[in-house]
Formats: C-alpha cells, structure tokens, sequence
C-alpha cells in the first residue's frame, strides 16, 4: 500500500495558505496513490518530474505540491507558487 507521507518542511509551507486552499491542496495529494504513473489520468493534475527524483504535482493555477517516491510512498517536501519552487530547489534540490 502507498502512503502519503509529509516532510517537516511541507507541513511549515503549508502554513501561508487558508483553510479553504489547504483543504483543495489535501484533495489533490489524496488522489496521488490511484493516478500516479498513469498519464492520461493525471495530465489534470500536471504531474512532471522537474528535477532528479523530484516531482511536481499542480494544484489549482498557482499552487505546485513538490513530492519523490520512497519506497513507493509518496514523501510530500514543500507547496509553493513557481518562483517558491523555484528557490526551494536551489536551496534544496
């Protein structure tokens, strides 16, 4: 079974959004288990790798949800707009 699992840095970057964009935030992650690997489900989603093991999962327009796969769980790291994706990865990636 796949869990979904959450890196402490995740849980302090979930701290900037409201109740109502956490809960849409929560219902995107859940989904991952069931669709990821299979293309065609999750293109809605916007799932790419975007570097090394790293791999995106859009939420909305403005949210990306960073996550990798250990184990087959999926191990959350950070949600953020673009550019604070971006600077989490120089700083991280």
């Amino acid at each position: 079974m796949n869990r979904i699992l959450a890196d402490a840095s995740y849980l302090r970057s979930l701290k900037k959004y409201s109740e109502t964009e956490i809960n849409d935030i929560k219902a995107a992650v859940v989904q991952l288990p069931d669709i990821f690997g299979k293309p065609h489900i999750h293109a809605g989603l916007g799932i790419r790798k975007i570097h090394k093991r790293i791999v995106e999962l859009r939420c909305g327009l403005k949210v990306r949800i960073l996550f990798v796969r250990d184990s087959g769980d999926f191990v959350l790291l950070f949600a953020g707009d673009h550019d604070q994706v971006a600077r989490w990865l120089k700083e991280n990636g």
